[in-house]
């Protein structure tokens, strides 16, 4: 208690006032570590992840548990990139059958910043059987996303990832 009491004889400042200066410190510490820029212009420190989707080959996933798989058929851009993005997707069965009105929820967030983001993304229905519109993919910063879809089918509920590292 001495210790503390000597504190605030020094920087002549009562707790609640040093206790409201430390939430400023915290909360101006907390926005800078969301905004960090690359380390270099077009660079962005998750490039090198070896778990990000191959967005530029046969673009294909197995969910979790297994219960489906994606296949990534259209993206606009062509790539994910930062800002609102428009992806068509097919979602298949265990016997490669288009899975028919399944739920599907989809959550873009940022893991290493613990954030989301406050677009919700929509999801129809596409023109082929199987295949849903998922926009806007709202990944509005660099860095590393996960977009998660969470789909429901038939009494089955399974997850995929996608990682993707966005450029800033």
């Amino acid at each position: 208690m001495v210790v503390s009491s000597r504190k605030r004889i020094i920087l002549g400042l009562a707790p609640h006032k040093m206790s409201l200066i430390g939430g400023i410190a915290w909360l101006v510490c907390a926005i800078s570590a969301c905004s960090g820029s690359p380390s270099a212009p077009g660079v962005t420190d998750c490039q090198a992840d070896p778990n990000l989707f191959d967005f530029s080959g046969r673009m294909v996933a197995a969910s979790e548990q297994g219960t489906f798989q994606l296949r990534m058929l259209e993206l606009a851009p062509e790539v994910p990139t930062k800002g609102d993005n428009r992806w068509t997707i097919e979602l298949l069965d265990t016997q490669q059958a288009p899975l028919e009105n399944p739920e599907i929820q989809v959550t873009p967030f940022m893991p290493q910043h613990g954030h989301g983001t406050g677009v919700k993304a929509v999801v129809a229905k596409g023109e082929v059987l199987g295949t849903w519109i998922v926009s806007p993919v709202n990944l509005w910063m660099p860095g590393l996303w996960e977009v998660k879809l969470t789909v429901s089918h038939r009494g089955q509920i399974d997850n995929l990832v996608i990682r993707a590292c966005i450029e800033g």
